[in-house]
């Protein structure tokens, strides 16, 4: 008996060693990650080394220019669905927050001139609260202006924005959760709620949240990679609410949209 119990207790302490180790390699390969993250935006804050600047032909772009602008969320998209005749242009970086994304607008949007720019930008933003907590307050409010800037810039630059509000969070995993707390998702639903109400000449808002989640208010977690990125499927299902919204954007008479020369 003796024999059997410690035979059991020898296994589990294996097992137990074993996902110590996992998880020790995954925190350090997350650990690398993140240092490698930190290193690059000190050389290039603004990620401008990582998209190339619009040249001649950009600007001499004939058919109707949809641009996706915003963070990984972005980066990953391979937009389907789009109208007939337009084309598509990937503004995505990832690690980006809304600050970044607008700061790099004159480089990367207005040289392209895009009759529509799509923007899903801000949880980059979010997501440091629980590292931040005594700011909370002015890292909503520094995003929802951030993006309400971009709005600016588009306005000024004669473009179209389809505006999606924010993704939220999916399932934490367990290694996330020391730098996680509720108050993300709360953050998120609080600057949506602004988004919404930005909606008017020039801006289409597309909320996100029902595209994800099931009737309850619960997570698909047929939407999520992991915690921040999204599935193909999420995107499919993306594409297929913003197609209408393109649509109606690039049906705007170009007089009504362009600055006058």
């Amino acid at each position: 008996m003796s024999t059997r119990i410690g035979a059991r207790t020898t296994r589990l302490l294996g097992v137990a060693l074993l996902a110590s180790v996992c998880v020790a390699i995954v925190a350090g390969v997350q650990a690398m990650r993140s240092y490698r993250e930190l290193q690059a935006t000190r050389l290039h804050p603004l990620g401008l080394a990582f998209l190339p600047a619009a040249g001649a032909e950009a600007r001499a772009q004939t058919r109707p220019l949809i641009a996706y602008l915003g963070d990984s969320r972005v980066e990953d998209w391979s937009p389907s669905g789009l109208p007939p005749g337009a084309v598509a242009v990937n503004l995505g970086l990832d690690t980006q927050t809304s600050a970044q994304v607008m700061l790099r607008w004159s480089h990367h949007v207005t040289p392209r001139a895009p009759q529509v720019v799509v923007i899903q930008v801000g949880i980059n933003d979010l997501k440091t609260i629980p590292l931040f907590p005594e700011l909370r307050d002015e890292i909503v409010d520094g995003c929802f202006a951030n993006i309400r800037a971009m709005l600016a810039a588009a306005r000024q630059d004669g473009s179209e924005v389809v505006l999606t509000t924010i993704v939220p969070p999916g399932p934490i995993p367990l290694l996330r959760r020391p730098v996680w707390s509720d108050e993300v998702r709360v953050a998120v639903d609080d600057v949506n709620a602004r988004l919404l109400r930005l909606a008017g000449p020039g801006v289409q808002v597309l909320d996100v949240t029902p595209l994800f989640t099931r009737p309850d208010g619960s997570w698909d977690e047929r939407s999520s990679r992991d915690a921040l990125h999204l599935t193909s499927e999420a995107y499919a299902r993306l594409d297929r609410a913003l197609e209408p919204l393109l649509k109606n954007a690039l049906a705007v008479p170009e007089q009504a949209t362009r600055p006058a020369p």
